[in-house]
C-alpha cells in the first residue's frame, strides 16, 4: 500500500526534511561494494548546486564502513543534509517520499532496490553494472553512469532535479 500524505508528512517532519525539499534516497547494505562513498563526494556536488536537497541512507551492515561514511559525511560538510537511517522496516514509505532513487555499486546482481523504486514509478540514477542495465534504460527509467564517477553521478541526479517533467 501507498503510504497517505500524513504519513509522508509525519516521515518527513521526524527526519527533520524541510517541506519542498528534493528527497535522494539509496536503499543499501552498508558495504563497500556498494560504494557509497562515491554516492557521497557526488552528493556534495549536487548539494553545492541545488541546496534544498537532502540524501537518505537506508540499510544495515558493516560498522566500521558505516563509520568511514559518517566521517566521509562530517569532512564533506554533509552533516546537515544526510540521514543515516539504519535498517527499516518502512522501506516504501522511504521510497513514496523520496523524488530519485540512488544506487552506486561497483558490483550487483539484480537489485531489488531498483525494482522497489521502480515500483512507486521513481526515477533511479545508478551504476551500470550487473544486472541494472536490464532494469534501466539510460534517459527512460532513469540514467546509468560508471561506478566510481561522481561527476556523472551527480549531472543526472541535477538533471532530474531540475525538470520535474522528466522525473515523472
Amino acid at each position: 500500500d501507498y503510504p497517505s500524505e500524513e504519513r509522508l508528512a509525519e516521515l518527513r517532519l521526524k527526519l527533520g526534511i524541510p517541506d519542498g525539499s528534493t528527497i535522494l534516497t539509496t536503499i543499501s547494505r552498508i558495504d563497500p561494494k556498494k560504494d557509497l562513498v562515491t554516492m557521497l563526494r557526488s552528493f556534495r556536488l549536487v548539494l553545492d548546486s541545488e541546496p534544498g536537497t537532502y540524501l537518505l541512507i537506508a540499510g544495515g551492515g558493516f560498522a566500521d564502513y558505516g563509520q568511514r561514511l559518517k566521517d566521509e559525511t562530517e569532512r564533506l560538510g554533509l552533516g546537515d543534509h544526510v540521514r543515516f537511517l539504519g535498517f527499516r522496516h518502512d522501506v516504501s514509505d522511504i521510497l513514496a517520499l523520496c523524488d530519485v532513487s540512488l544506487l552506486s555499486s561497483v558490483t550487483e546482481g539484480l537489485p531489488n532496490a531498483i525494482l522497489e523504486s521502480m515500483l512507486f514509478a521513481k526515477p533511479v540514477v545508478a551504476t551500470k553494472v550487473g544486472g541494472v542495465p536490464e532494469l534501466i534504460d539510460h534517459g527512460v527509467e532513469g540514467y546509468l553512469v560508471d561506478s566510481g564517477d561522481s561527476e556523472d553521478f551527480s549531472k543526472w541526479i541535477i538533471d532530474l532535479i531540475r525538470n520535474p517533467v522528466r522525473r515523472e
